[in-house]
């Protein structure tokens, strides 16, 4: 099993292919076909994930045993399990959208209105890069975000399993989403409020 103990080797991680044997593969593909089955038509499931961020809505249920091991690599098998129990309980997916910002400062962590979240990022590269997504390239991120400040918005999208033959429209259930929210606007107020440009 491959440990990553640095940002460089979490994007080497990010970049990686997981294999997984064809037994196990089948096995898991049964099990998911028994508890995903108010979302699969045929051999087909609906995966709301994969429709929020404009991949293939409604894959084979190996691949998606596939995409649900990609996971798990990176998230750990728990919480992977967990979070498909949830959305198969007909949770929405809860996530956060991250911007690092210029133009501002914050003295210790804040909150505006229950949902957006203000702090500064690390100095150091290996904590920062903890703080970046997988995909993006490790140098150049920790050099342009170190001790910048963070906004984390959160958002509420459903559903994330849903019947192939009965495409959805995703809802949001806050205004985080990147479907409902103007980042220019944001930081336009973010400027009139700090009395200094913010982008």
């Amino acid at each position: 099993m491959f440990e990553a103990n640095s940002g460089y080797d979490r994007g080497q991680l990010a970049r990686a292919d997981v294999q997984v044997p064809e037994e196990l593969l089948n096995e898991l593909t049964s099990a998911l076909r028994a508890q995903l089955s108010d979302y699969v038509v045929g051999n087909r499931v609906g995966n709301g994930l994969a429709l929020m961020m404009s991949g293939r809505p409604t894959p084979t249920i190996p691949e998606y045993a596939r995409y649900l091991l990609r996971a798990a690599a990176f998230l750990g098998p728990e919480r992977v399990a967990l979070l498909l129990s949830s959305w198969a309980a007909g949770e929405p997916l809860a996530y956060k959208t991250c911007m690092v910002l210029s133009g501002i400062s914050v003295d210790e962590p804040t909150s505006i209105d229950g949902g957006i979240h203000f702090r500064v990022l690390p100095k150091s590269p290996d904590a920062l890069a903890e703080e970046l997504p997988l995909g993006i390239d490790w140098y150049i991120g920790t050099m342009a975000t170190a001790g910048a400040v963070k906004v984390e918005i959160e958002s509420r999208d459903h559903p994330v399993l849903f019947k192939p033959d009965d495409r959805p429209d995703i809802q949001t259930e806050s205004y985080g989403s990147s479907r409902g929210f103007f980042y220019a606007e944001f930081c336009e107020a973010l400027s009139l409020a700090c009395n200094s440009h913010v982008s």
